[in-house]
C-alpha cells in the first residue's frame, strides 16, 4: 500500500506548464511543457484526447522533441491533428506507459491539463 500511495504522490507531482496550439494549412499543430518531477519520463505517455463526435474517441500520441528540452525534467512534446476538429476539443493528458494495458477513460493516474 505505501507504494502505491508513492506512486500516486509522484504521478501528481508532474505538470502541465505550457500548451500552445496554432493552425496551418489543415492540421492544429499542439505544443506542451510537462514537468515532470520525480516521474521518469519513460514511464508516461503523452496524448491529445477528444471524447467523441458522432464517432469513436480521438487518442493522438504526443511526441517528446529531443531537440527542444527546457532542462533536467522538463520536456517539450509535440503532435499535430486535423483541424476538422475545433482546438477546444483536444485536452492533453498523461497516462501510465503501459503498453499491453487498455486505459481506461479515467485511470487513477490520468494527469489531464486544465485551463
Amino acid at each position: 500500500m505505501g507504494s502505491e500511495n508513492s506512486s500516486k504522490h509522484d504521478w501528481n507531482s508532474m505538470s502541465f506548464l505550457e500548451m500552445s496550439v496554432e493552425t496551418l494549412d489543415e492540421h492544429h499543430h499542439f505544443r506542451v511543457v510537462i514537468g515532470f518531477a520525480t516521474v521518469p519520463q519513460l514511464s508516461v505517455l503523452v496524448e491529445l484526447y477528444a471524447s467523441a463526435s458522432g464517432g469513436p474517441p480521438c487518442r493522438q500520441v504526443v511526441t517528446q522533441d529531443d531537440r527542444a528540452k527546457k532542462g533536467k525534467n522538463v520536456s517539450i512534446y509535440s503532435s499535430q491533428v486535423p483541424s476538422s476538429r475545433p482546438t477546444a476539443d483536444y485536452t492533453p493528458r498523461i497516462i501510465p506507459n503501459l503498453p499491453r494495458v487498455a486505459i481506461p477513460l479515467e485511470p487513477d493516474l490520468t494527469l489531464w491539463q486544465r485551463s
